[in-house]
């Protein structure tokens, strides 16, 4: 039985664990071949193994551009395009206000933000016409959070100004908005896989064309 993805290319950022493991597993379910990031080597060669045959691993930073560069000339010079962005790599610390460092502030700007937009922007001239571009947001974009101030600002500043900005070559943009911090308040794990597994399927249906 061919996979809704059969043939395509995919791209996940933060591909070596948890959400984009993930997402990457199943877009290779779907007949997808899909390469994965992350800065760990070992965490990469492990998320590979566990996809399967139809995967490669790419170590790379999201908040280098140089790194970025790396990557998408990789997937050019491997298969010449992506049919699927899952800008998926992003980072967060909580930290009380009266106490954030310019250091942690600029972490979570470097990955969140800058390390979004440099990688919708590097991957488009890749994309091929119809291709689906998705980012991963979080209700702390609108919603405050003790603690969360800089997280919150680097959701807004990322995922929600770049979704407007991709109208070019007939792209797909979407935000997958995540219920963050539930499963730390309620019941733990299960609330957990059960929200990872809801966006799996909203993800291949919104890229298959579907209404999810």
């Amino acid at each position: 039985m061919t996979g809704k993805l059969e043939g395509k290319v995919a791209v996940v950022t933060g591909g070596s664990a948890g959400i984009g493991l993930a997402a990457a597993k199943r877009f290779a379910e779907e007949g997808a071949f899909v390469f994965i990031t992350g800065r760990r080597q070992v965490e990469l060669d492990a998320a590979v193994k566990e996809i399967g045959r139809s995967a490669a691993a790419v170590r790379a930073d999201a908040a280098s551009t140089a790194d970025l560069a790396r990557l998408f000339e990789t997937v050019r010079a491997a298969k010449g395009r992506i049919d699927v962005l899952y800008a998926n790599a992003g980072i967060y610390e909580f930290t009380p206000f009266g106490s954030i460092t310019e250091e942690a502030y600029d972490k979570m700007f470097n990955v969140n933000v800058k390390g979004v937009l440099f990688t919708v922007q590097q991957a488009v001239p890749l994309m091929a016409d119809g291709g689906s571009i998705i980012l991963t947001g979080s209700v702390a974009g609108s919603k405050g959070f003790e603690a969360g101030t800089v997280y919150g600002a680097t959701d807004e500043f990322g995922a929600r100004a770049i979704e407007n900005k991709v109208h070019v070559h007939d792209l797909h943009a979407t935000i997958l908005w995540l219920l963050g911090f539930v499963s730390g308040y309620t019941m733990g794990g299960l609330i957990h896989i059960l929200l990872v597994v809801a966006i799996i399927i909203v993800l291949v249906r919104v890229i298959s064309g579907e209404k999810p």
